[in-house]
């Protein structure tokens, strides 16, 4: 689970309304400061207008006998001037560190958030239609904002979240490109700034060595704020992903597994953290269910335990029955998962998008328990229209099934959909090539 964290960064009206503050104070002080101050005069009742004849006799007699006389006092305006130099000065220093505190506090912070800001934009569009420049320009403005802030740890995050991305689609379009050779350089990849040059740098790279860089991004997210729970997560989401989409070696699972209880030290009573163990704990006991059953026993038994302490803390969680259902499955009884999945699905188009494929290949030898959950998927597809993700699940099933004529319409409206998604194009043209032969 991602969330935004400001802290001191803001938003660009705090901006703005500190820099009128600043601008507030600084006319004030200039204000009090620059008032000339007025001499008193003395002045002398017209009673005593005698004495005044007095001094001017005075004066004249010290005259005739060549006593010099003082003038009067005169206002030095020369001391004024400088006086007033010397509060422009104050003010003018003044105002630069006041211009350095909003920007090193304030105004860098909030452009970098409203770059990040901008990557989502185009990651997020970039994940709905397919398109893959979308995602590079989204990931461009993310090691954007980490050159402007490189203590954010979302902004990590997201980088890292656009990379696996990106890592899959390059997976599928050249399933054999499996080089591991470059150098991981995170210094290397943030100072690719610009979407033409973040292309370039990635498409020298095969879809492994972009998921080395995924794992960098992550762990420096790690790093950055070590006790984020959602960074033990995303670390552990990473080998599951590395181990379902690039590399099935059990090895690597045994890395999620291990973040997951390390962000369960930290968060023990974090539910979604010990539903996705419990469900690392499943893949990893299918994994090796041949090699060492026991041991798979074993794990089955482990997530079947923590998913009682996960009810335990939460039994309205839908996740949690979601994930009751998958150790149901575990364990061989395919029906009554099936049921659950339906009913989830019937609520929750999205619930079932992480496992999709792997329940259609298991359910494939079970073809009347998939016709009952494509048939759950089609209903949803009614309300929602134009639902692309549904409309990919029901042409998996339908290819699984061998119902050529529901795949090929199904594919055939992805398609349209996404014209610029060249996974729909070819995926179109598989189906259509299955029903030929």
């Amino acid at each position: 689970m991602l969330f935004r964290s400001e802290g001191l960064t803001g938003i660009p009206i705090v901006a703005t309304l500190l820099f009128l503050w600043v601008a507030i104070a600084l006319i004030v002080i200039m204000h009090r400061l620059t008032i000339p101050v007025e001499q008193p005069t003395a002045s002398t009742p017209d009673s005593t207008a005698a004495p005044e004849t007095s001094t001017q006799s005075s004066v004249s007699a010290r005259r005739r006998k060549g006593i010099p006389t003082r003038s009067a006092p005169s206002t030095r305006r020369g001391g004024a001037q400088s006086d007033t130099f010397g509060v422009y000065a104050m003010s003018a220093v003044i105002a630069v560190v006041g211009v350095f505190i909003s920007w090193a506090w304030n105004l860098d912070n909030a452009l970098a958030d409203m770059r990040f800001q901008q990557g989502q934009n185009y990651t997020d569009s970039a994940n709905s239609t397919g398109n893959i420049d979308q995602q590079i320009i989204g990931m461009s403005y993310y090691i954007d904002a980490i050159g402007m802030e490189p203590d954010q740890d979302i902004y990590y995050l997201n980088l890292g979240r656009g990379l696996l991305k990106y890592a899959d689609i390059r997976r599928r379009q050249s399933q054999l490109d499996t080089r591991n050779e470059q150098t991981t350089s995170l210094p290397q990849l943030l100072q690719q700034t610009t979407p033409v040059a973040l292309q370039s740098f990635l498409l020298q790279r095969s879809p492994m060595e972009i998921l080395h860089y995924a794992e960098a991004v992550l762990r420096k997210a790690h790093t950055v704020n070590p006790y984020n729970k959602d960074h033990f997560a995303n670390m552990a989401r990473l080998y599951v992903f590395w181990y379902t989409r690039m590399e099935s070696n059990p090895e690597i699972l045994k890395s999620a597994l291990q973040w997951f209880r390390d962000g369960m030290v930290v968060a023990p009573q974090d539910v979604t953290i010990i539903n996705e163990y419990v469900e690392g704990l499943l893949t990893y006991a299918d994994a090796i269910k041949e090699s060492d059953p026991t041991l798979a026993k074993s794990s089955i038994d482990e997530a079947d335990q923590m998913l009682t302490r996960s009810k335990s803390l939460d039994q309205r969680y839908n996740d949690t029955i979601l994930r009751q259902a998958n150790v149901l499955r575990a364990k061989g009884d395919y029906a009554a998962a099936v049921d659950i999945y339906v009913t989830l699905v019937t609520k929750s188009p999205r619930i079932l998008d992480q496992q999709i494929t792997s329940l259609v290949e298991q359910l494939r030898t079970y073809p009347d328990l998939l016709f009952k959950l494509r048939d759950a998927y089609n209903a949803t597809l009614d309300k929602q229209g134009k639902d692309t993700l549904t409309i990919s699940i029901i042409g998996l099933m339908s290819s699984r099934l061998d119902d050529h004529e529901n795949a090929i319409k199904a594919f055939k409206r992805l398609a349209e959909l996404q014209p610029n998604s060249l996974e729909a194009q070819q995926n179109y043209t598989l189906v259509l090539s299955d029903a030929l032969q």
